[in-house]
């Protein structure tokens, strides 16, 4: 596994210090390679409202290609898809930076619970655009700042909770979300429809989400397989412009313990004409895991005509992690620190979840030993705290069934045993005489 590592990390490391290409000349470049691939269909983008929608937070999300509607693994879920909540491990706080185009940065933070089976979170964006309007002689007319925000509510609830079987977690969002701009940046362009250029508007997230073991090559107790769906941005228009509303539907595969594989594919909805609804999209990544503390993650996002490469590290250490990344697109500019995004996130525990799991695993494993032994009275009580405090845990559940009926059939097998013993006795027991007479 070392050499491995070392290998990927160092190809990884070369190709970016023997790119000999120039900005311009990389962006013409990556243009045109896609272009060839005939990858680039971009009809009808740009004709809704709110563009920070699409703009992911940053960390694992944005590394892995927004290839995350079945994967979900840390706090950055709240908008790729709310019924992760129910399914995450453990209470989190993030903070996310993402630097974008020169000096246009999106700033964003995220707080997720889980109280047994409901999850809750709360989480914001804030977009904020300085902008210079001048005359046409070059002469500065005003300086104001362009600013989009939105505050997400989160709530789920996991279904069917099993052994074998994650449960099927399903959940909503609630967004609010409010654009600013300032009257002096449009009041003497006479392309721009008279009236005040601020929006707010209202609208939902709807997904679900599972996880499960398939062809799973590995030992542990986290499930290999997961699948999702989720429908975004449903809501009214915006000062007459549609929300970019969109169905994402998405397979997270781990093969190995170190290897996740994941893709999605999105579906744009014009609201309000259907048929000026933005081409489908496809979004696919990958993340490998060269020790407990360090995973690499890579995707890639096809959509609206402007195809994005990202990669990105997690660092994880004792309560916090921390994510890198970078995202190559036809906006990036290779000669400006753009594009890079960075996340911290803060594990505030479990809530006593993984202690349980261990009382749940000690109080089996003696039901085990005590079944071996045929101890069945033992075994049914053992399961029983067992299921106390674990409901979904489904193999001490079918133990105590099986010790139940062993029980029950040992107890059957003692009335037999003692019906002709008792029957042997009394056979025994009459008198000699008796005996004459019935074989005279």
């Amino acid at each position: 596994m070392k050499w491995f590592s070392r290998l990927s990390i160092g190809i990884f490391l070369v190709l970016l210090a023997v790119t000999p290409l120039s900005g311009q000349e990389f962006q013409d470049f990556y243009a045109d390679f896609f272009e060839y691939l005939d990858l680039l269909e971009s009809r009808n983008v740009g004709l809704t409202s709110f563009p920070l929608l699409n703009i992911p937070l940053g960390g694992a999300r944005e590394a892995i290609g927004t290839a995350y509607t079945a994967l979900s693994e840390n706090s950055g879920f709240i908008e790729a898809n709310p019924a992760a909540s129910s399914l995450l491990q453990n209470t989190e706080f993030s903070v996310f930076h993402n630097n974008l185009i020169a000096d246009v940065s999106l700033e964003s933070i995220a707080y997720t619970i889980r109280l047994d089976r409901l999850g809750l979170g709360i989480a914001g964006k804030f977009l904020h655009v300085p902008f210079t309007r001048y005359d046409s002689r070059g002469a500065q007319l005003a300086s104001k700042t362009f600013s989009e925000n939105i505050i997400i509510l989160n709530a789920s609830y996991l279904l069917f909770p099993s052994f074998y079987f994650s449960g099927l977690g399903i959940g909503a969002n609630v967004k609010l979300a409010y654009r600013s701009i300032p009257e002096e940046l449009y009041t003497t362009v006479p392309l721009v429809v008279s009236g005040s250029q601020d929006g707010l508007g209202i609208m939902a997230d709807i997904g679900f989400q599972g996880h499960f073991n398939l062809l799973k090559f590995y030992s542990s107790r986290e499930k290999n397989f997961s699948f999702g769906a989720v429908i975004q941005n449903l809501g009214p228009p915006v000062n007459g412009d549609p929300l970019p509303t969109q169905f994402s539907g998405g397979l997270a595969y781990r093969p190995l313990r170190f290897l996740v594989f994941s893709g999605d594919i999105i579906l744009p909805i014009n609201l309000l004409s259907p048929q000026d609804s933005e081409s489908l999209g496809l979004a696919v990544g990958m993340g490998i895991s060269f020790t407990d503390f360090l995973t690499l993650r890579a995707g890639l996002l096809l959509r609206g005509g402007n195809p994005r490469i990202s990669t990105g590290f997690e660092i994880t250490l004792p309560w916090t992690s921390l994510f890198v990344n970078y995202t190559l697109d036809r906006t990036t500019t290779l000669g400006a620190v753009d594009r890079f995004s960075i996340q911290v996130t803060l594990d505030l525990g479990d809530r006593g979840r993984s202690r349980i799991r261990e009382q749940v695993d000690a109080l089996y494993l003696e039901a085990l030993q005590a079944f071996a032994e045929s101890n069945y009275p033992r075994v049914i009580e053992l399961c029983e705290q067992a299921l106390s405090l674990d409901p979904s845990f489904t193999p001490a559940r079918k133990t105590l069934e099986t010790a139940r009926e062993s029980f029950e059939l040992d107890k059957a097998l003692e009335k037999i045993r003692l019906g002709e013993e008792a029957t042997g006795q009394s056979e025994s027991s009459d008198p000699p005489d008796s005996r004459e007479e019935e074989t005279q």
